[in-house]
């Protein structure tokens, strides 16, 4: 059930992210020419915070704002619901739901002895 929220989350991080670029770079490149679109490009993770800014801040269009920012929190919401059902409803904070559900006893860990077991016979201290 996790996946039917996780797969369309990254589709809409993938698409949101992608649309929102193009979008950043038609707004640089209007303002700034090619060469602010190249540098842009190599600054992308920059671009596309401040251009979203600059568009509502300047131009008053909130269309790059919505595309960028409201895909990013939409995503990360179909991503937290799809984490929720992953871990099942009596999981609890930090638990999955293979661990409350799980009937199998838990074994302790042993240490094995490194190197070859060795049989301490303290002979010399028998002989007297």
């Amino acid at each position: 059930m996790d996946r039917v929220f996780r797969v369309p989350a990254m589709v809409v991080y993938f698409a949101g992210g992608l649309l929102g670029l193009l979008v950043c770079l038609r707004i640089i490149s209007t303002e700034l020419g090619f060469l602010g679109m190249v540098i842009a490009l190599v600054l992308f993770p920059i671009s596309l915070y401040a251009a979203p800014w600059y568009a509502v801040l300047v131009h008053g269009n909130w269309a790059p704002m919505a595309i960028v920012y409201g895909s990013g929190i939409t995503a990360a919401v179909l991503y937290a619901i799809g984490s929720i059902f992953e871990r099942g409803p009596d999981a609890g904070p930090g638990r999955s739901a293979q661990a409350v559900t799980s009937r199998s006893p838990v074994r302790p860990k042993t240490r094995r002895p490194r190197g070859p077991a060795r049989r301490r016979d303290n002979k010399d201290s028998k002989k007297k």
